[in-house]
């Protein structure tokens, strides 16, 4: 359900030589030239490997990220998920007698804990932009649920608080999530056409749940 469209690997630079340094091992095995022959086959081969682990760091890398943004954002549903009941009980006293407040603010709390690691995570992955970004969700995240930590606020202002705060995170959440989309959907060069732009992860494009 959270998984992301696994992107293939660029084939394109995957050739065992490219023409260039066919064309110099023939030239040298033409000449009877066996040494040279040799150095440039295996200079060929040496270059290929690295093409390969490039290719293979950067897939490796989009996946990393792939997974580090799409937790933040099932974190962030979550806090979201958790904070109703906490409004529940602060506004409502009493309407729910099955409502264990102590349990509610528990589970907002750990909720919220599980967000501030995976904005760490994106942290470690980045890029930088996609750090601020995540930053940004945190800090609107904590403001809104800080909201309902201070007693003794009329509840008038605290649904002012509140809403101001929820708009903030809602405009945090939709630029991580444009972030997120422009980070990882590349464009990639393909030998058999033009550019193509990447493919929007299904995780992000069914994100918009407000």
């Amino acid at each position: 359900m959270w998984d992301f469209l696994r992107d293939p690997v660029d084939n394109h630079h995957n050739a065992v030589m490219d023409g260039g340094w066919a064309a110099v091992i023939a030239g040298a095995a033409g000449a009877g030239d066996a040494g040279l022959a040799a150095w440039a086959t295996a200079h060929a081969m040496i270059k290929q490997v690295h093409i390969q682990a490039s290719d293979q760091h950067a897939h490796w890398l989009r996946e990393q990220r792939q997974d580090a943004y799409v937790t933040l954002l099932a974190a962030t549903d979550d806090v979201y998920d958790k904070l109703n009941p906490v409004i529940a009980a602060v506004q409502f006293p009493g309407s729910e007698p099955d409502l264990n407040f102590r349990a509610a603010w528990a589970d907002m709390n750990t909720a919220v804990r599980v967000s501030g690691r995976a904005t760490r995570r994106v942290g470690i992955v980045g890029p930088p932009d996609m750090v601020l970004n995540a930053l940004q969700l945190q800090e609107s995240i904590r403001a809104t649920v800080n909201i309902w930590r201070v007693a003794d606020v009329p509840t008038d202002q605290r649904a002012m608080q509140h809403a101001e705060t929820q708009r903030g995170w809602e405009r945090a959440e939709d630029a991580f999530r444009l972030a997120a989309y422009e980070t990882i959907s590349v464009t990639r060069s393909r030998p058999d056409g033009p550019d193509q732009p990447g493919l929007m992860p299904p995780r992000i494009r069914a994100h918009y749940r407000r």
